[in-house]
């Protein structure tokens, strides 16, 4: 580049001084003109150049394709997940949160009924259902009774009259087992 424009400047030619002042100050600015003309041809040139060759060369800072890391021979093997303590913790830990829930849906129940039925329908989604016995027989081993209504209709003697809390079940397995007041019957004189 600096080459081109030197010899521009060498084959313009130079006044001689038989020519007039507005002469020379001409052909200086020509010369000048032609000289910076050819400086910016130059210097696009010069670019040009320089991007084609960079499209042409491979890219250096792109990233091969990821290798994963080498196993490190030394480092023990991680603990496995299904680790019988752990699993207990998890177990221990499921249960105390179903507990938590169902001492929260006992609160919603009478006073959110809204929030009580999205409560119960994502605890039935992961395995968790609840008992409402009214109606059944009562049985001491699934339900714990907490009172007493006096009914005249022999038919509904110790059967479940209602459930002051539910009972929930974990896949099958009695979470907590329902509170329940049981009918008695006139003639029946002792407590379930």
């Amino acid at each position: 580049m600096a080459y081109f424009t030197v010899a521009v400047l060498t084959v313009h030619p130079t006044p001689s001084p038989s020519h007039s002042v507005s002469a020379h100050g001409t052909s200086l600015t020509v010369t000048l003109l032609v000289a910076l003309a050819a400086l910016v041809v130059g210097v696009v040139a010069g670019t040009v150049v320089t991007l084609w060759r960079t499209r042409r060369s491979p890219r250096r800072y792109e990233p091969a394709i990821p290798r994963p890391p080498a196993p490190v021979a030394s480092a023990p093997p991680p603990p496995a997940r299904t680790d019988p303590p752990a699993l207990g913790t998890a177990q221990a830990e499921r249960a105390r949160l179903v507990e938590a829930c169902a001492e929260l849906a006992d609160r919603l129940r009478d006073h959110q009924p809204g929030l009580f039925t999205v409560l119960s329908r994502d605890l039935k989604a992961v395995g968790i259902t609840m008992q409402v016995p009214d109606g059944e027989y009562f049985s001491a081993d699934r339900h714990n009774p907490v009172g007493i209504e006096k009914t005249s209709n022999p038919g509904d003697n110790m059967r479940v009259a209602a459930t002051t809390r539910l009972g929930y079940l974990d896949h099958g397995v009695t979470v907590r087992v329902p509170d329940v007041i049981v009918y008695r019957s006139d003639g029946a004189d002792h407590a379930p």
